[in-house]
């Protein structure tokens, strides 16, 4: 029996990591009791606490946790890409979910990206395992970092109980008007200005048929220029601020498409959403979308208007079909948290052996 302690990083719980470790601990309870047992550390501070007092505050309930060696835990993991000095008698692992602030620091306030840049390169040296959610990101975080290929693993992430049943409860429908919905923060990474511009020019110009956005998530970094797009954009658009799972679920299954325009992800849980859903995928054509989609999505270069405009009317008529019906079951399945759940206990089980 392996003891291992979940860190969220003080990671708000309804925000991307916070859902992730949530499920996590369900899965690990409900499938592997045997071999593991799991519990969260639980410190942190509210959401609505500045971000800087909030990191400083959970750094020193982290370290006083340290000193008293992580309540007995043989294996420590920290989901929100911080590890702290290490403990001889405790293995830490690690989740990196992606290297956006490296990589593309403009789409994050610029004390982030620099407090980013200085805590991964100490966390990938603490670390005895690292973990992501996708090849993608374990690739580059080899090319960024030299580490043993052996010391970085994909493990994944999937779709809560709660918004597989609400949705076999929901009935599907289609809609009048067609319907695209994105789902996830507004904020610059997602590429949600342009999207809505270049919807409104195409409108504009004849290039796609009439249709209707829905945008369902709440506001980040740059939903300032998003407001503005939305206000130019007049009926449209129509964006549900922060909505409730119950909101989320009927939007996917009475929306004509799916569209996740990232610059970059370092997953893309809205697009296993969509996929449960059974809605066509509309992607901006990066690594992890096209391996978490692979052919059953739309594909479009970023920025490219034509292929945009060539993706949207592809997904409108459904071009994929035969593909995604026949994808998707597998892609669920690999994303069930019931074989996630065997996949991390071998990362834990194999963590102990590390330290």
């Amino acid at each position: 029996m392996v003891n291992v302690l979940l860190d969220s990083g003080n990671a708000p719980p309804k925000t991307g990591i916070g859902i992730y470790g949530q499920l996590l601990v369900r899965a690990m309870q409900t499938y592997c009791p045997e071999e593991i047992t799991i519990t969260e550390a639980a410190i942190g501070y509210p959401a609505h606490t500045l971000r800087p007092l909030r990191r400083l505050f959970y750094l020193i309930e982290l370290g006083e946790l340290r000193r008293k060696r992580f309540r007995g835990a043989d294996v420590v993991h920290y989901i929100n890409q911080y590890a702290p000095a290490r403990r001889k008698d405790v293995s830490y692992v690690v989740s990196i979910h992606d290297l956006d602030p490296l990589m593309l620091p403009s789409a994050h306030t610029r004390r982030f990206a620099l407090y980013y840049s200085r805590s991964i390169r100490l966390t990938t040296q603490r670390a005895h395992l690292i973990v992501t959610q996708s090849e993608a990101v374990r690739c580059e975080v080899l090319e960024h970092f030299r580490l043993s290929p052996s010391s970085v693993c994909v493990g994944g992430d999937g779709l809560s109980e709660e918004f597989t049943r609400l949705a076999d409860e929901t009935r599907k429908s289609t809609p009048a008007v067609p319907v695209l919905l994105y789902v996830g923060q507004l904020s610059k990474k997602k590429n949600i200005a342009w999207v809505v511009r270049t919807l409104r020019e195409g409108l504009a110009s004849g290039a796609l048929p009439p249709l209707r956005l829905e945008l369902a998530g709440g506001e980040g970094f740059g939903s300032g220029e998003i407001r503005t797009e939305i206000e130019q954009s007049g009926s449209f658009v129509h964006w549900h601020d922060r909505p409730s799972l119950e909101t989320i679920v009927s939007l996917y299954c009475s929306c004509s498409a799916v569209l996740l325009a990232s610059l970059r992800e370092g997953f893309g849980r809205p697009l296993l959403e969509a996929m449960y859903c059974d809605k066509p995928i509309i992607a901006s054509r990066i690594p992890t979308s096209e391996e978490l989609a692979g052919s059953s999505a739309h594909y479009f270069a970023i920025d490219d208007t034509d292929e945009f405009y060539e993706a949207v009317r592809n997904a409108l008529q459904d071009t994929k079909h035969d593909v995604r019906t026949r994808l998707a079951p597998e892609v669920l399945e690999r994303y069930s948290w019931r074989n996630l759940a065997n996949v991390y206990s071998n990362i834990y089980q194999r963590a102990v052996w590390l330290r």
